[in-house]
């Protein structure tokens, strides 16, 4: 999978109202639902240890790439 930041997502959904082409938004929801699928949410203690080692929280994106599930 393609590294996935917020920024992925965020911008082009902040460009849809002046942009006539959803096709961008539409490419990065479909990423960030492929990652969310990726985990095993029956531990709910396991999902979020899981999320932090692919630095879901990580505020520093420069310095932290959010990783798929399968590379951790």
């Amino acid at each position: 999978m393609a590294e996935t930041t917020r920024e992925d997502y965020l911008l082009p959904l902040k460009a849809l109202p002046g942009n006539a082409d959803p096709v961008p938004f539409l490419r990065s929801m479909t990423r960030v639902q492929v990652w969310s699928a990726a985990f095993d949410y029956s531990n709910l203690q396991n999902i979020w240890k899981q999320m932090a080692v692919c630095n879901t929280f990580a505020d520093d994106i420069t310095r932290h790439k959010l990783l798929h599930p399968h590379e951790i």
